[in-house]
């Protein structure tokens, strides 16, 4: 079967999975992250987006977009057909990590400064600041931040602190800090402390299980009970997978009285045969059933190529006219595909970071994919001569190579997943 990709509505994330290790976040209602998959190097320069006007489709904006070698978005620029006209502009770091994602408006003709989002990474490229600006009377403001301090022992985040930017006096705030457990290279738990009354004071703590494949598999929450002075248990996660990507998150809360964990939550993802999420579900367990409660979910065309068509539906809450009901929300289609000019692309949304670089004995490998299936590591000399494999789990592990037998020199680390979707790193061996 030729590869079909759906590269959808192209805003750049600047979530970085590798600034912590994995910790669960539960269901944010927005509608699916953004982001181009697969293995085409044809990505979409053209975007007519459209929105559902009681019984018709109605044009609201076009975007044209640009990207550099790699695929990576480099603008985009909205036209609308009402209200103003808008470009974001995006910097990448060497490592590919967006730094900057700056937006403008159009004003007689002219492209004016609005906001800002920068990001700032340590040298193991986690993120350890972020800043969103406003452009007000020729001077960037700082409108709120998030700083991260990170603490390493064995190569691993030890200690996370997270303060958040205060515009009445310009500083950073102490709100959060992570203390973090680790078993053969793998985070297993964490405890989470809120700073207040210029002391730490125990939140919540998480012990993190995985099943054979080192995906997700259940995590374990307890709260801090103040006047007991003592942990409590309070919630529980677990995971279920079906197909490559397809995957249920269900949240449990604790009844002490009974010693059970009794369902509450449920949040639904669906991909299809092409790896693009067709459906997105929160869900409450009500009267033994589940009820969706707020959701999206897409219908996707394809030619040969390319996805060319993507209609999104939202799920529509019973009121006292209408019964719950899926309805059509927006539409997008995509045109004028552009080559990249290269077959494998770093996608964005796979991380991957060796260290140290240069390495002398041992080079750590970490990594983290969207997807639950299988990746191949392969070490390769620059005239692509393989001196090393390994098939690894999934969604995220963390591998260890002996470099000492090599000759110095310049090596590439390739990840490739199921699909054949590759990325790459350089590394020198001393």
């Amino acid at each position: 079967m030729k590869n079909v990709i759906l590269i959808l509505f192209l805003s750049v994330s600047i979530t970085n999975l590798l600034a912590q290790p994995h910790i669960p976040r539960k269901y944010s209602g927005s509608i699916p992250p953004v982001e181009k998959s697969g293995n085409s190097a044809d990505l979409p320069g053209k975007i007519d987006w459209y929105i559902w006007n009681q019984d018709r489709w109605s044009i609201d904006q076009t975007v044209s977009a640009t990207y550099n070698a790699l695929g990576y978005t480099i603008t985009l620029t909205y036209e609308r057909i009402t209200g103003t006209d808008q470009k974001k502009t995006y910097t990448y770091n060497e490592n590919g990590q967006l730094t900057r994602a700056l937006t403008q408006v159009k004003q007689d003709g002219l492209w004016l400064n609005s906001n800002r989002t920068t990001c700032e990474f340590d040298d193991r490229g986690n993120e350890i600041l972020r800043t969103f600006e406003n452009y007000i009377s020729g001077v960037w403001m700082i409108l709120n931040g998030v700083r991260t301090d990170l603490e390493y022992q064995d190569n691993q985040v030890y200690h996370k602190t997270i303060s958040f930017f205060d515009t009445s006096d310009g500083s950073y705030d102490l709100f959060w800090r992570f203390t973090y457990t680790y078993l053969d290279g793998v985070c297993t738990g964490y405890v989470n402390e809120s700073f207040r009354n210029e002391t730490w004071v125990n939140d919540f703590r998480a012990f993190l299980f995985y099943d054979d494949e080192n995906r997700p598999d259940y995590n374990l929450y307890d709260s801090w009970d103040t006047n007991a002075g003592a942990w409590a248990t309070d919630e529980m996660e677990r995971y279920f997978y079906s197909g490559e990507m397809n995957q249920t998150l269900i949240l449990y809360q604790f009844y002490p009285e009974t010693s059970l964990y009794v369902p509450t939550e449920r949040y639904v993802d669906e991909y299809d045969d092409h790896r693009n999420q067709t459906l997105m579900t929160s869900e409450a367990w009500q009267d033994g059933d589940w009820c969706i409660t707020d959701g999206n979910r897409c219908t996707i065309s394809y030619d040969e190529v390319h996805a060319i068509t993507r209609i999104t539906e939202t799920w529509i809450a019973e009121d006292e006219a209408t019964a719950a009901h899926w309805e059509n929300s927006t539409k997008e289609e995509f045109s004028d595909f552009q080559s990249s000019g290269i077959g494998e692309l770093a996608a964005p949304k796979i991380e991957f970071k060796c260290f140290p670089n240069p390495a002398s004995g041992n080079i750590e490998i970490i990594y983290a994919t969207p997807w639950a299936g299988r990746v191949e590591l392969t070490l390769m000399t620059l005239d692509g001569k393989v001196t090393r494999s390994s098939k690894e789990p999934g969604l995220q592990g963390k591998v260890s190579w002996d470099l000492d037998t090599l000759p110095a020199g310049i090596y590439v680390i390739r990840l490739t997943d199921q699909a054949g979707t590759a990325i790459t790193r350089k590394i020198i061996k001393e």
